[in-house]
């Protein structure tokens, strides 16, 4: 299986560090680990929290800012 490109539209690069926008219940520093498109054609992405390796959790693009 080969795996996709990322994608020429993403904001964030793969190891870009992050954070969730203030208006989001919890900040979730992290790293991004890697990307995912919605059914709608919208781009998200997996965020791997920092000092908690193997938690990652999934983002909309306008959810996160880098740090």
């Amino acid at each position: 299986m080969t795996r996709p490109s990322w994608p020429a539209d993403a904001k964030f690069e793969f190891g870009d560090s992050v954070q969730c926008v203030e208006s989001y219940p919890y900040r979730f520093p992290g790293t991004i680990a890697g990307w995912y498109r919605q059914h709608k054609g919208k781009l998200g992405y997996s965020v791997s929290r920092d000092g908690d390796p193997g938690n990652v959790e999934n983002f909309s693009e306008r959810r996160l800012e880098r740090r």
